[in-house]
């Protein structure tokens, strides 16, 4: 399912074998590989405080919910060795700066677009600027160069994101409505 960490922050995790309706968890963030943009873990708040799931432990992803097996599939950051050299490079996208090739400041990302099945990042939305003053483009996976902890670099051609013919775009949500 292609989805957006806005769409799933405090997802409820819930359990396949302990009681039906009745959350063990929250999703809070990702730990996302900088090398390769993929999902390794997710942060999750459980009754246990701050723990770590692994994707290779998730049973089902959607809109509403994420199953996992059972409460014993968090982990503490230190339970996952593997882990380690990545948790240490992990950098934070939301509010990141992003540049071009050329050194050029393009803004800051606002948000980022993900597929459940097999998680990775798909694109970037990047705003310069302030909510309906600012200019928002969309950076697609394949022009991503490196993320660093100083920013993350893409090559140029990037998407700006305008509304189509006979759109407004409603400054408050964001969203683009057609004018009838």
């Amino acid at each position: 399912m292609l989805t957006s960490y806005s769409g799933t922050y405090k997802t409820w995790i819930f359990s396949h074998q302990d009681e039906k309706g009745v959350p063990i968890g929250r999703v809070i963030d990702f730990v996302i590989n900088p090398e390769n943009g993929h999902f390794e873990a997710i942060w999750a708040q459980s009754s246990h405080g701050l723990r770590l799931l692994s994707i290779k432990d998730i049973i089902r992803w959607d809109e509403q919910e994420l199953v996992i097996n059972s409460e014993k599939d968090f982990l503490k950051a230190e339970d996952f060795p593997r882990l380690q050299p990545i948790l240490e490079k992990e950098v934070a996208l939301l509010g990141t700066k992003v540049f071009s090739e050329t050194q050029q400041y393009l803004g800051r990302v606002k948000d980022f677009a993900f597929d459940t099945i097999s998680p990775k990042i798909l694109s970037l939305l990047v705003q310069n600027g302030w909510w309906f003053i600012g200019k928002k483009s969309i950076i697609p996976r394949n022009k991503i160069i490196k993320i660093t902890s100083t920013g993350i670099y893409i090559s140029e051609n990037v998407i700006p994101i305008t509304p189509t013919k006979g759109a407004k775009v409603d400054s408050q949500s964001e969203k683009v409505r057609l004018e009838s």
